[in-house]
């Protein structure tokens, strides 16, 4: 007779399956929402943390990391007092200000479902996520090259026609999605015996970014690569040496823009890059310029809203965005934040060099879309970033 195993045997707890199947939830709707709708990420990971809430286990340990982001939020509800945004659309800064602790609490939930997965369930939810890498990277480069015609017949049939170039352009925000979760995805099909997969869903991805005239993602891919070949061959110290780039990124950046606006390298860059790049070097000195009239208690939550023309919505800089509206102490909680999340991930290095190379190619990818892209307080980018630390989990727990 065949042996059985005893995790065979034994049936899962009521919690343990739903647990599972929360996160199976998550990551069958991560490639249709990569694709569709990425914006829709926000309300599928606040589900998430809502259907796993009341099975969460209290453990203290597992909150003091995201004890910054909760002062975070705390500070950003006291800036709205001389935010011109809160004079200027009071309801409207309440209420994105109020959303802060309500994500943290329903991100935090899906984050510590997926550290609470019976290995069984991450090992089910490991090929769900490597599965859906690669079918969103497939379906992202077909519709490239067909000029997002597919994008457009769905928007067409449920009767919201959109033109080309906007078609393009939504879809591309799909390959973000991408970018940062490509190294977990990765790792996640090797181990689950599809070892092609990830090198054809980068040529993907890579493909379908100069199709859609995206060098974001296509940057955030390789500097992911590089993180997380330095964890892999370079070990723990590898993983330490992130640290203080990360700390230098989110508290010298507003420095560092205005030497180098005074120095001229600006307006040498200027006449070499194109109209976007050149539009993003223009924002980020004028706010730079603008932290130093406000530097230890900004200017308020959402101020960046307030400057338009010369800056339209937000910095598209992560780091200039926090020092700007919350100053410096919102700078350091954030550089707090992401520099222990650097020092766990080099702590579980030794582990699994494949995990933490993973973990920290996702986290090096998601810093440096945000140096350059989306604003800090777009939900469903807090959502990406929430639904990047589930796909590095659901590694970790698939070991049992």
């Amino acid at each position: 007779m065949t042996e059985v195993s005893a995790e065979a045997v034994v049936r899962p707890t009521r919690g343990e399956a739903w647990l599972g199947f929360t996160a199976g939830f998550v990551l069958v709707l991560t490639p249709l929402l990569g694709y569709l709708a990425p914006l829709a990420f926000a309300p599928l990971m606040g589900l998430g943390g809502l259907m796993a809430l009341p099975l969460l286990r209290r453990r203290w340990g597992s909150i003091l990391p995201v004890t910054p982001l909760v002062l975070l939020a705390v500070w950003a509800l006291i800036t709205l007092d001389w935010s011109p945004y809160m004079a200027l659309k009071p309801k409207a800064a309440l209420e994105n200000a109020m959303k802060l602790p309500l994500q943290l609490a329903l991100y935090g939930s899906a984050v510590l479902a997926f550290a609470q997965l019976a290995a069984r369930s991450a090992r089910r939810a490991q090929a769900v996520l490597a599965g859906g890498a690669g079918v969103l990277a497939l379906i992202l480069f077909i519709d490239g090259l067909l000029g997002a015609a597919l994008y457009q017949a769905a928007k067409q049939a449920i009767g919201e026609p959109i033109r080309p170039d906007l078609a393009r352009r939504n879809i591309a925000q799909g390959l973000y999605v991408l970018a940062v979760l490509f190294w977990p995805a990765a790792v996640a099909a090797w181990r689950s015996g599809w070892k092609l997969a990830a090198p054809a869903a980068g040529l993907l991805l890579i493909g379908a970014s100069g199709l859609l005239g995206a060098d974001a993602p296509i940057l955030a891919l390789a500097l992911g690569g590089l993180a997380f070949a330095a964890i892999r061959f370079g070990g723990r110290m590898a993983g330490l040496a992130f640290i203080p780039p990360i700390a230098v990124y989110f508290v010298l950046t507003p420095v560092l823009t205005l030497e180098a606006a005074r120095n001229g390298l600006f307006a040498w860059l200027h006449r070499l890059v194109g109209q976007s790049w050149d539009a993003r070097l223009d924002i980020w000195a004028f706010s730079a310029a603008k932290v130093l009239e406000n530097p230890l208690r900004g200017w308020g939550f959402d101020a960046s809203r307030t400057f338009d023309p010369a800056i339209p919505l937000h910095p598209h800089n992560a780091a200039l965005q926090l020092w700007l509206e919350l100053g410096a102490a919102g700078a350091a909680l954030v550089a707090v934040f992401f520099c222990w999340t650097a020092f766990n991930l080099a702590n579980q290095v030794e582990e699994n060099r494949a995990e933490a190379g993973a973990g920290f190619g996702a986290l090096i990818a998601y810093l440096a879309i945000g140096a350059i892209s989306f604003g800090v307080w777009q939900e469903w980018w807090l959502g990406l970033g929430a639904l990047a630390a589930c796909s590095c989990l659901v590694l970790r727990k698939s070991r049992g």
